[in-house]
């Protein structure tokens, strides 16, 4: 009876032992798990229990970068890892040509953090880099992953049987004789600087082409009257801003601005009144997309692999379908229409040209001096003003 009794009051103080415990240990792992929660890296809770630490893959872009941040936030979801280390990606928006100049300095002095990777708008972006630092290019390849030719945002269409070539159109406006778009609008050109609008130097490139070739210094030169002619029948501005919003709504000064064929399908996704059109035929310019590894100082073991990583995933079927949304043509792929644009309209590619045939560009237009900055980069079209 008496150990009977004895057993009792153990199994009893050794219950209320036993609860107390859980309870200590739950209350303990309760505010762990809130603590955690608190200072996770995701913002969402979930506690990442297998990487090690977490790598930043820092890509800089030009006027792409809108589409590529689509493509970034995928990519993270996959929860990619290198050597134990969770990793993202993260596009930073820098025009090509500041990225050129930064990189053989190191990127001293610029707010952009160090790239790991680079999404150059066209080859010739890199030809500078390479002739000055080509250690930081080192094994780049030149595949295009997705391009957009530039185009003619208009309100009105072209009018009914109006399809010139580019060269037309250069006579054409050169000559006062530029048709009327089909709701009966003057068709009056909007030009920005070349240095700082890469639409509108696109669109002169591909209005003074010798073929398929590369425009050259040489070809502009022979263009000078023609330009200097364009020139003063169009809105010219020496800044690069987006103006579609004022063509939407009915500028009094032009109709027509250059535009990647992907910024005015951008536009269009969010616009109350869509933009439509003008694609003139022949060899046309645009942004041709390629990425770069940077074998750059900064870029440690962690980030080659990730950069490599996300080089391969742009080529997933995922990347071209968020590209493809975005506006951008993929080598090999057919997008459908979208918002009023249509990719699926066969192009013949005009090879890039560099900052030298943009410097003479500019010149045969009459912008001298040093070109306004403060603008977005990338945007793809001109800011013209009254002339």
């Amino acid at each position: 009876m008496g150990r009977h009794g004895d057993d009792t009051r153990r199994r009893g103080v050794a219950g209320w032992l036993v609860a107390t415990v859980i309870g200590v240990v739950v209350a303990l792992a309760a505010g762990i798990t809130w603590v955690v929660f608190l200072n996770s890296d995701s913002g969402s809770g979930v506690v990442d229990t297998t990487c090690t630490g977490r790598t930043r893959i820092d890509i800089a872009a030009g006027g792409a970068a809108p589409g590529l941040r689509a493509v970034a936030a995928a990519f993270n979801a996959t929860a990619p890892e290198a050597r134990g280390r969770c990793l993202s990606a993260q596009i930073n928006q820098v025009a090509a040509t500041q990225v050129a100049d930064a990189l053989p300095s190191g990127w001293t002095g610029q707010a952009s953090p160090l790239p790991v990777v680079w999404i150059p708008d066209t080859p010739a972006d890199v030809a500078s880099v390479a002739a000055t630092a080509p250690e930081l290019v080192a094994g780049y390849n030149d595949a295009v992953i997705a391009s957009s030719p530039v185009v003619l945002a208009v309100t009105g269409g072209p009018a009914p049987g109006a399809s010139p070539s580019w060269s037309e159109l250069l006579t054409a406006v050169a000559g006062g004789s530029a048709p009327a778009l089909a709701d009966g609008t003057p068709f009056t050109l909007a030009v920005g600087d070349p240095r700082l609008d890469p639409a509108t130097a696109y669109a002169l490139e591909s209005m003074i082409a010798v073929g398929d070739a590369a425009v050259t210094t040489a070809d502009v030169q022979a263009a000078t009257d023609r330009l200097l002619a364009l020139a003063g029948r169009s809105a010219v501005s020496s800044t690069a801003a987006d103006l579609l919003d004022d063509l939407a709504v009915g500028s009094l000064t032009f109709s027509a601005v250059p535009a990647l064929e992907a910024t005015v399908l951008g536009y269009n996704a969010d616009a109350a009144t869509p933009l439509q059109v003008l694609r003139p035929s022949g060899p046309t310019a645009g942004d041709q997309l390629t990425a770069i590894a940077l074998s750059a100082s900064w870029v440690g073991v962690d980030q080659a692999e990730g950069a490599a990583a996300f080089i391969k995933f742009l080529r997933s079927p995922v990347a071209t379908t968020l590209l493809q949304q975005a506006g951008w043509r993929v080598p090999g792929t057919t997008a459908t229409t979208t918002d009023g644009i249509d990719p699926a309209v066969p192009v013949t590619v005009l090879e890039p040209s560099g900052d030298r045939v943009a410097v003479a560009l500019a010149s045969a237009l009459g912008l001298l001096g040093v070109p306004a900055s403060g603008t977005d980069p990338g945007t793809g079209s001109a800011a013209p003003t009254t002339p």
